[in-house]
């Protein structure tokens, strides 16, 4: 599967507006004005991960909720199911995920891991829990 692809029955699907160029499968954060943008380390929810690219001003699709294909940009270690996750951390790509740090607030935590998670760049589940 592919960062973005929906992983169940379960999966909120909305249009949203993009704020910037946003490709499947990012970690995208509400940001005043309405708009949506790729995530980076500490934003804060709500969250959505594009189903389809859009751009600054343009309607897409995005699940808000359920399991969902995203990046995983972290330390190679495995991540456990279950495990809290946040948007990734600088230095690694924009709209992508990793483990949630033990001083990360409960509005930076995104979801959790739906499968165990071990390879940087790879694509895994994740339960996206809108905050």
């Amino acid at each position: 599967m592919a960062a973005g692809d929906i992983k169940g029955d379960e999966a909120i699907v909305e249009v949203l507006t993009g704020g910037d160029t946003i490709t499947k499968g990012n970690l995208c954060h509400y940001e005043s004005g309405g708009k949506y943008l790729k995530c980076a380390d500490a934003d804060v929810g709500p969250f959505a991960v594009a189903i389809e690219a859009t751009t600054d001003a343009v309607e897409g699709r995005f699940v808000t909720e359920g399991p969902v294909e995203v990046v995983y940009a972290g330390a190679a270690s495995t991540v456990k199911r279950g495990t809290p996750l946040m948007a990734s951390i600088t230095g690694y790509p924009a709209g992508s995920v990793t483990i949630a740090d033990t001083l990360a607030s409960p509005q930076e935590v995104c979801g959790t891991a739906a499968e165990p998670m071990d390879t940087s760049g790879n694509t895994y589940t994740m339960w996206l829990g809108r905050r």
